[in-house]
């Protein structure tokens, strides 16, 4: 296979190559300017991250739900996330159900079947989070 060497600086019209020449030196060169803004960009959302964890827990102290701000405002959105069941929460919840029920000996096999189904997955835990949200102000 031939290789293009970049010895050649302006394009020579008895060269077939020297145009793709030129435009390989400049995707070269975009890619390296690509590679530096994307270095940039991640020291950029890691302090963003770490300023916004703050910012949060500031809001929380403080019962702040809206910052506003001269472009518009920063409000403190919170979500509720039920935790999902894990093979591991199985047994125990199963085990939960029958501790503290008595009356299971006169029920139908399906009415335990549904208390029990109910029991595991409807007696979840709930994780909140908390993210920030920008507006902008209308103009």
């Amino acid at each position: 296979m031939a290789e293009i060497t970049d010895d050649v600086q302006m394009a020579d019209p008895n060269d077939p190559h020297g145009e793709f020449k030129i435009e390989i030196k400049e995707w070269d060169s975009i890619s390296n300017q690509i590679k530096e803004v994307e270095a940039h960009l991640k020291v950029l959302k890691g302090r963003k991250k770490e300023l916004q964890k703050k910012n949060i827990e500031h809001m929380k102290t403080h019962k702040l739900d809206v910052c506003n701000m001269p472009n518009g405002k920063i409000s403190l959105k919170t979500t509720r996330t039920k935790i999902p069941v894990k093979k591991k929460s199985i047994p125990e919840k199963i085990t939960d159900f029958f501790m503290q029920d008595e009356k299971l000996e006169e029920e139908p096999a399906s009415d335990k079947a549904e208390r029990l189904y109910k029991h595991v997955y409807e007696t979840n835990e709930f994780r909140i989070n908390y993210r920030l949200t920008r507006s902008r102000a209308k103009n």
